[in-house]
């Protein structure tokens, strides 16, 4: 018996997986961020402790923005950023001078209070990793 090679062509997996891995994947992965930030936010508006709302100015301050996906780093930057939202959510100035004593409960939101969006992103980091992965899986060159 005598021993032959086998060759196979990588031509058209190539073709097809490195553009998947360099473009499409990533462009899921973003689109699976945002939705995810989203979701955090949303979460953050209806359940307990809920984004303080007086004026709607807070609530109307929600951004998600600067969504990174790279082989190193999937990341974005989400949040209220209108001047107070810090102070709302610590319920506190950054200096320790004047503590929220009491959120407003009369205009439209029952159980506002302090750390709204970081108890939001514990209560979801698993939906947000599922809807970034589910995402992921859709991902076609």
């Amino acid at each position: 018996m005598s021993k032959k090679d086998f060759t196979m062509d990588f031509e058209f997996f190539n073709k097809t997986f490195v553009p998947l891995v360099e473009n499409a994947i990533p462009r899921e992965a973003e689109k699976g961020v945002f939705k995810g930030a989203n979701l955090i936010l949303q979460d953050a508006e209806v359940t307990f402790p809920m984004v303080p709302k007086e004026f709607d100015h807070l609530r109307g301050s929600r951004k998600v923005e600067k969504v990174v996906v790279t082989p190193g780093d999937i990341s974005a930057t989400f949040g209220y950023d209108i001047e107070y939202a810090a102070y709302q959510h610590e319920g506190e100035r950054k200096d320790g001078s004047h503590k929220v004593e009491k959120y407003t409960t009369t205009k439209g939101v029952t159980q506002p209070g302090k750390k709204f969006l970081e108890k939001s992103l514990l209560r979801n980091k698993e939906n947000v990793a599922k809807v970034i992965v589910k995402h992921i899986n859709n991902a076609k060159v």
